[in-house]
């Protein structure tokens, strides 16, 4: 049997680890990271191995030249341009003749390939995917199976809303050399998002082996030093060639230690080290091969390459020091620090926690280090929530920090410099971190107009009626100190999920595209926006509105504005403060209509002439009946998570309904791929005072009161209820709600649905909380808190059974 080791990853999250080798040469264990995958499969028998390179493949080549050194035949197949995994195996066809495994060379397990080999021979399988469990399965593609192990389910890397089970692929196959013809040649063709989904569609059965053993794909800085430790902790089986010095200490040749230095267990020591006097070596550590290690210096669970160099009385505390680092007399480096490969530092220098170095650089005496070099410290978690950034500014958010996200937009926004609209609520929080997010963008080559003050409603206007390629929104709660940033793509809709990704991955390696100062551009002022913007909502209705109206909102500017112009369309407009809204709408028989805005005029609590709230299930079946009786053939874009009631009022109009995922920037981006109506929808949803205007205009066509429209709407009852739920019990609750309540099940691009006798429901993982949203549905109100409750007990069980 051959085997494929993919070995072409750049290994972007594990910089500066990798800034001067690909990742599966790496060093793991005092040995490449792709050495462990070639040893695990001489364990299994398997010598003919075929390597697909890409990044810097001379290095591997030149390491393992033709594999005899380490009693293997090795063949290399080199990507001149990208193929992606799928393609990158295609490219080896000629090499496969039968059937074949495919394996990571980054990555570390020891799961037990030959039982994988023989599930899949018993099965008569075309493909089986190794499996494996994890408690976060966000970075990885997860998997449903049944009984039989025939896959019925996968995702590519979900957010926590789209995960449905803990049990993910571990990109290791099992593969008939027949599965190749569906690749095509020279092309990029990925297994997960391009081959498998073509497999399933012509019918072929996909399998799954849940292989028992360790895995680890050491994606990020965290997981390789957990690696470390999890082989000292005999978690993995795996390749240490050194001999038991003390019990659990391994040492290997010609190393010189001290009789009074410290070792203790578990930990490695490599060939050709010295170890002074008095030194301590703490447990789960891992010294490479020809290290110095002077006199009562200290190193604890660390991990220090070939060539590393230790000066007396230096102190190492859970860091990674890469070959021919040299660490002078007093230097202190602490947790999760990373120095790239022939760096020094001078005597006392003090890097803090989470700090990187890249590769050859020289720190000072007496310099105390904090983030990467001279920049921000970075965030502990994705910076990015439900909507944009959100933080307490110098809490979760600093200046320093917020240039450096204005650059990451900027630098990734579009291949090339374009025109960045960007404004803010006129709060002097807000306004200033946007003079600092501006110079962001500016040092990256980007053109900023500033849109002044205005709402995000305004903003977004301006950005889709505008010639930009993005926009920013900057606004300030002081209520709760919260600053938030929303980043809008050339439409004014929020950035996809996978741009959040890019920008997050850019701010973390600090990899900004900067430009020569000739080339930073003056911000251009652009007068007028919000005056425009209202001359815009003018122009968008035909006719008179004759309407008694009560409006309350925040603002004083907004409800100025919003009063005129409906006062304009012969309104008449009765703007009252928050604690007198609530008594006048009783009392007053005469008003058509009762508005509640917020302080940016985006959401609207409306009340209709009978004094009735519209909650926001209701709008949006309301906004779904006027567009439906606007547009024949509608297209109406609804999120997992809202009301089912939509699809019987789509047929009823000839219309349908597309499901999309919950997060705003998928509502978004499917809304306007739908043409005229579909932005009509998007200005609806996402502009409050718009929304009244296209309800008004169609009360008045229609001849219609407001109550009377709702009452001829579908009666329906959502109950929203939320239970905690730890972040990495989230993927094995909704996998078992599948498993063992599956005879209710649907399928659901988010979460776990059922179909209930009474009604509807939806499990959905909370994106930023842990927590697990359950959303029901049904004609009764009892009947929806009675489902609710219902399953309410069962995921509490399934979490208690996994604590």
């Amino acid at each position: 049997m051959k085997a494929i080791i993919m070995a072409g990853g750049k290994g972007t999250r594990l910089k500066p680890l990798t800034c001067a080798k690909p990742k599966p040469m790496v060093s793991l264990a005092n040995n490449p990271v792709m050495t462990h995958t070639i040893e695990l499969l001489k364990k299994h028998g398997i010598t003919d191995i075929g390597v697909t390179l890409a990044h810097m493949a001379s290095h591997i080549m030149d390491y393992y030249g033709d594999g005899k050194d380490y009693g293997v035949n090795l063949k290399y197949f080199i990507e001149e341009t990208p193929l992606g995994t799928a393609g990158s195996i295609k490219n080896a066809q000629a090499f496969l003749d039968d059937t074949f495994l495919v394996i990571s060379g980054d990555g570390l397990t020891d799961i037990d390939i030959s039982n994988a080999v023989e599930f899949h021979k018993h099965k008569e399988s075309q493909v089986t995917l190794i499996l494996t469990s994890v408690e976060n399965p966000l970075d990885y593609g997860i998997v449903v199976t049944k009984e039989t192990g025939e896959i019925i389910r996968f995702l590519e890397k979900p957010s926590w809303g789209e995960v449905f089970s803990d049990q993910i692929n571990t990109g290791m196959y099992i593969l008939e050399p027949e599965v190749l013809n569906y690749i095509p040649d020279k092309a990029f063709y990925d297994f997960s998002k391009n081959l498998f989904p073509l497999l399933m569609d012509k019918g072929i059965i996909l399998n799954g082996f849940n292989g028992e053993g360790y895995w680890c794909d050491i994606g990020n800085c965290q997981a390789y030093l957990q690696a470390h430790v999890d082989i000292l902790m005999d978690k993995v089986s795996t390749y240490l060639p050194y001999k038991e010095y003390l019990p659990q200490v391994w040492v290997g040749e010609n190393t010189d230690i001290h009789p009074s230095a410290q070792l203790n267990a578990p930990l490695v020591v490599g060939n050709n080290c010295y170890i002074g006097p008095h030194a301590s070596i703490g447990a789960h550590s891992f010294i490479g091969n020809n290290c110095l290690i002077s006199n009562h210096s200290s190193i604890k669970r660390s991990v220090l390459w070939n060539g590393v160099q230790i000066g007396k009385g230096a102190a190492v505390r859970g860091a990674v020091l890469c070959s021919n680092v040299n660490i002078k007399n007093g230097a202190s480096i602490y947790e999760g620090a990373i120095i790239g490969h022939e760096s020094i530092l001078k005597d006392n220098c003090i890097i803090k926690p989470g700090s990187k170095i890249w590769p050859s650089k020289t720190i000072e005496e007496g310099t105390v280090l904090k983030g990467n070099l001279v920049w921000g410290t970075g965030f502990s978690k994705s910076p990015f929530g439900y909507n944009g950034i959100n933080g307490q500014l110098n809490v979760d958010l600093n200046m320093e920090q917020i240039l450096q996200i204005g650059s990451a937009f900027g630098s990734i926004i579009n291949s090339s410099f374009g025109n960045i609209g960007i404004s803010s609520d006129g709060t002097v929080v807000s306004k200033i971190v946007k003079q600092v997010l501006t110079s962001g963008l500016q040092i990256v080559g980007q053109q900023v107009y500033d849109l002044g003050e205005t709402t995000l409603p305004i903003c977004r206007f301006a950005i889709n009626k505008g010639n930009f390629n993005g926009g920013v929104y900057i606004q300030f709660c002081s209520d709760d100190d919260f600053l938030h940033i929303t980043f809008l793509n050339e439409q004014g809709a929020n950035i996809s999920k996978g741009l959040e990704k890019k920008i997050e991955n850019t701010f973390s390696i600090d990899d900004f595209r900067y430009v020569p100062s000739e080339k930073i551009k003056n911000v251009r002022i652009l007068e007028s926006i919000y005056e425009l913007y209202f001359t815009n909502l003018k122009n968008q209705i035909k006719g008179m509105l004759d309407f008694q109206i009560i409006l309350t909102c925040p603002s004083e500017r907004l409800t100025q504005s919003i009063k005129n112009l409906l006062e304009q369309f012969g309104c008449i407009v009765d703007v009252v403060n928050e604690e007198e809204f609530a008594a006048l709408i009783k009392e007053n028989n005469e008003v058509n209509i009762a508005l509640q805005f917020d302080k940016q005029a985006e959401k609207i609590v409306v009340y209709d002439d009978q004094g009735k709230v519209i909650d926001t299930n209701q709008l949006k079946v309301l906004i779904a009946y006027i567009l439906f009786n606007d547009y024949k053939e509608l297209t109406l874009v609804a999120s997992i998570d809202e009301p089912v009631i939509l699809e019987g009022l789509a047929q009823k109009y000839g219309g349908k309904v597309l499901r999309c995922k919950s997060d705003l920037s998928s509502r978004m981006e499917n809304m306007l791929k739908q043409g005229k109506p579909g932005q009509k929808q998007f200005f609806m949803e996402f502009d409050g005072l718009y929304a009244v205007l296209q309800m008004l205009e169609f009360l008045n066509r229609k001849q219609i009161s407001l109550s009377r429209v709702i009452n001829n709407l579908p009666q329906f009852y959502i109950n929203r209820d939320i239970l905690s739920c730890p972040w990495e019990t989230k993927g094995k609750i909704i996998r078992s709600l599948l498993e063992n309540f599956h005879e209710g099940s649907v399928d659901s691009i988010e979460g776990a649905k059922f179909k209930h006798a009474k009604g509807d429901i939806l499990i959905l993982p909370d994106s930023e909380k842990p927590l697990v949203n359950i959303i029901t549905e049904s004609n009764f109100m009892e009947a929806a808190e009675e489902i609710s409750q219902s399953y309410k007990e069962k995921i509490q069980r399934l979490i208690t059974h996994n604590s």
